[in-house]
């Protein structure tokens, strides 16, 4: 069973392999034309996980063999090239300088692929700095406070208020 969305006309709706695997292709092809995954989810009327199923199932697995291959052709690519251009700027001709720039950058990323470029080498320095003496506000009210309960007088019977002691009254008021 398929349908079309016509405003689109992506397919919408599929059963069976086959037709899974024509949606996950075209699933792949919008992605990679740039279109979202919420997006191809709303198109297709599936789920965003659907959708990076879908997208799993048609990318190629990173294996190590497949490093391997991908790394050989792209050697194989700069080395094709590399002989279009280094004939180019051999030859002398205005367009040589440009030729020229492009064997380097050529070269460059093959000594990068390769692993040929000296590494780089990072000199870091950690410049620490005394913390600031200067003091909170937090910490001078404590220590105001401090002051203040350090000069409460022991025997509990007084209250300090504005530097004198108040004594509490012992007959309770008349009425």
């Amino acid at each position: 069973m398929t349908s079309t969305d016509t405003g689109t006309g992506t397919v919408v709706a599929l059963h069976g392999d086959a037709e899974r695997d024509e949606r996950d292709h075209e699933i792949l092809q919008l992605r990679l034309a740039g279109l979202s995954i919420r997006r191809l989810a709303r198109e297709f009327k599936v789920t965003d996980r659907e959708v990076l199923r879908a997208l799993e199932r048609g990318l190629p697995q990173l294996t190590p063999e497949t490093r391997t291959r991908m790394f050989r052709e792209d050697l194989l690519r700069l080395d094709e090239l590399m002989i279009h251009w280094f004939a180019a700027a051999k030859n002398g001709s205005a367009s040589a300088a440009n030729a020229t720039q492009l064997c380097l950058r050529i070269m460059e990323r093959r000594s990068a692929l390769c692993g040929l470029d000296a590494p780089v080498h990072w000199r870091i320095e950690v410049i620490e700095q005394a913390a600031a003496s200067a003091e909170s506000s937090t910490a001078a009210l404590l220590k105001e406070l401090d002051r203040i309960a350090a000069e409460r007088p022991d025997d509990g019977h007084g209250l300090i208020i504005e530097g004198e002691i108040a004594e509490p009254d012992s007959a309770p008021p008349a009425a």
